[in-house]
C-alpha cells in the first residue's frame, strides 16, 4: 500500500516536502528529502523517530525536533564537539555557563550580546578570531556539530525550560568536574 507523507512547516503549515512510497515512514520521507536537498528549515519533525538516520547534510535550522527522537550518533558527535571546544577554551566556559543560565544564548548568530557557542565563548574573552585560533583544526560554521546543536537554543532558553540548554549544562558540569584537582597529601615528617 502506498503512503504519502508530507513534511510541513511548524511556522505556517506550508508543505516543505512530500513523498509517496510503499509502506512509507516519516524517517524514509525525511531521508528522501535530504537526498533531494529539500529546504527543511522550520520543519515539524517532533513525532519522527530518527534514530540511526544520517542527518549530517540536512539543514534543520528552526526545525521542531524532539530531543529524544534524534539519532544517538548525532547527539554523541555534537556532545564530543562541544566538549572538545570546552577543553580548548576552559577559561571562557564559566562565561558561557552564566549566559546559558540567564537565557542569553542565540544559536543562530556568531556575534552580538546574545550569540551561539563560539560567539558566546568569544564574548567571554578576546573575540571571535582569537577563540577560533585556540581550537585546533576549527573552522567556524554550522558544519560543526556543536554549532548545529546550539542552533536549537534560542534567547530565553535556560536549563530549566529547554532540553537543549539542559544538555549543554550537563556538558559544562562534566568539564567542571574534570577541573577539580585532588588535594595534595602532606608529607610525613
Amino acid at each position: 500500500m502506498k503512503i504519502k507523507i508530507q513534511i510541513k512547516s511548524w511556522l505556517n503549515g506550508e508543505i516543505l516536502f512530500e513523498y509517496e512510497s510503499e509502506n512509507n515512514t516519516i524517517k524514509e520521507t525525511l531521508l528522501e528529502a535530504i537526498e533531494k536537498k529539500a529546504d527543511l528549515r522550520s520543519a515539524n519533525l517532533s513525532s519522527a523517530d530518527l534514530r540511526s538516520a544520517d542527518l549530517r547534510s540536512a539543514d534543520l535550522r528552526s526545525a521542531n525536533l524532539s530531543f529524544k527522537n534524534l539519532p544517538i550518533d548525532w547527539l554523541n558527535q555534537c556532545s564530543r564537539d562541544i566538549l572538545f571546544i570546552f577543553t580548548c577554551l576552559r577559561k571562557e566556559v564559566p562565561f558561557l555557563k552564566d549566559k546559558l543560565l540567564k537565557g542569553e544564548i542565540n544559536g543562530s548568530q556568531y556575534e552580538g550580546d546574545c550569540a551561539c557557542l563560539i560567539g558566546t565563548l568569544a564574548n567571554g574573552d578576546g573575540g571571535l578570531e582569537k577563540v577560533c585560533q585556540m581550537i585546533p583544526y576549527y573552522d567556524k560554521g554550522t558544519h560543526n556539530f556543536g554549532e548545529q546543536f546550539f542552533l536549537k537554543i534560542d534567547k530565553g532558553d535556560t536549563p530549566e525550560n529547554s532540553e537543549w540548554a539542559k544538555h549543554v549544562m550537563t556538558l559544562i558540569e562534566w568539564i567542571e568536574a574534570k577541573d577539580v584537582k585532588p588535594k595534595k597529601k602532606s608529607k610525613k615528617q
